[in-house]
């Protein structure tokens, strides 16, 4: 069986979020758990208050940018103030509650990654489920997802570490990366899928790749594809990711130009711009983020069940994974 190498749009994860639209209120939901657990833990984090942090970020930025406009060069004493302000915003935080932050932060994304999936899961058995029940299959699945919330600190330390190292460590740790996330792609898939823990959801998600390579070339399993050549070949939120591209480069035109150098002094316009910003990255980023548990989940069970949602056509899933350079049956 011939199938095209070519990458296409995974056109049916944005129908499939459209008819079934509580998948985008998932990760709606843990940006909010993010912003509470920012604001319960603020005052472990620093000795004072956020409007405080901001304003002395917000007159170290002012003063680069206004010099900066006005000359090649900051002057020695714009650079003292600049570093005599961020001494100070690191004086008042607590580094052990910022880590704790950080940790947790990860452990919820977890979670809600878990709860997403468990939700699009059930779509792509095409059973009707209520907006609890992602939520409820990761609280059976809570056990697991902690143990895979471990092993994913420990790799962001581990890489982290090798990234420090000079030279080489970038690029090692960046190769390292890729790496982990291929290997890992279907994992919480596994996890949600079949309650099975994080070292054989890591089998079960390289497993679910070859599974896939397999129905796409009608191979019996017996030879496995090059997993070093194969790729996604579904392209996922495209319109979405440029735009968050877009957004980024204009918040950076904001901070670099400084808005009140058009609005004369107000500074109310370029904060309001740079919120609104904000806004559309975050929501652009739970979109994305439902539409590829969709994908995920589509994909994991069509290949380990058999199965797909009315919608969704199989010759779809033939462009699930690609061999660039020729088709994938040509490897066979």
């Amino acid at each position: 069986m011939k199938t095209s190498a070519k990458r296409t749009h995974a056109t049916f994860a944005l129908d499939i979020l459209r008819s079934d639209f509580k998948l985008f209120c998932y990760p709606l939901v843990r940006i909010l758990a993010m912003l509470l657990l920012l604001v319960v833990m603020w005052p472990m984090m620093f000795d004072i208050s956020a409007l405080a942090v901001a304003k002395t970020i917000d007159e170290s930025a002012s003063a680069a940018v206004g010099e900066g406009l006005m000359n090649e060069k900051l002057s020695q004493a714009a650079e003292d103030k600049i570093a005599n302000d961020a001494k100070n915003v690191f004086e008042h935080m607590h580094f052990g509650w910022c880590l704790l932050f950080v940790v947790v932060n990860i452990f919820i994304g977890v979670f809600s990654v878990g709860a997403l999936t468990g939700q699009s899961l059930a779509v792509a058995r095409d059973e009707r489920r209520g907006f609890g029940y992602g939520y409820v299959m990761a609280l059976k699945r809570f056990p697991q997802l902690f143990a895979w919330w471990l092993v994913t600190v420990c790799i962001g330390v581990l890489l982290s570490g090798v990234r420090s190292i000079k030279y080489v460590g970038p690029l090692v740790a960046m190769l390292l990366g890729m790496a982990w996330g291929v290997l890992t792609f279907f994992s919480v898939t596994a996890i949600m899928a079949t309650g099975c823990g994080p070292i054989r959801a890591i089998g079960d998600s390289k497993q679910t790749i070859v599974d896939s390579w397999s129905k796409i070339n009608g191979s019996d399993g017996t030879q496995s594809p090059n997993l070093s050549r194969l790729r996604r070949g579904f392209i996922v939120g495209m319109p979405f990711v440029v735009l968050n591209l877009i957004a980024l480069l204009l918040i950076f035109a904001l901070l670099f130009l400084d808005f009140r150098t058009v609005t004369q002094g107000s500074h109310h316009i370029s904060l309001g711009a740079i919120a609104a910003l904000v806004i559309v990255l975050y929501t652009n980023g739970a979109i994305v983020a439902a539409l590829w548990a969709i994908v995920k989940s589509t994909t994991y069970i069509w290949a380990e069940d058999g199965r797909l949602p009315e919608s969704v056509d199989e010759s779809v899933m033939q462009h699930a994974f690609v061999n660039p350079g020729h088709s994938l049956a040509e490897s066979l």
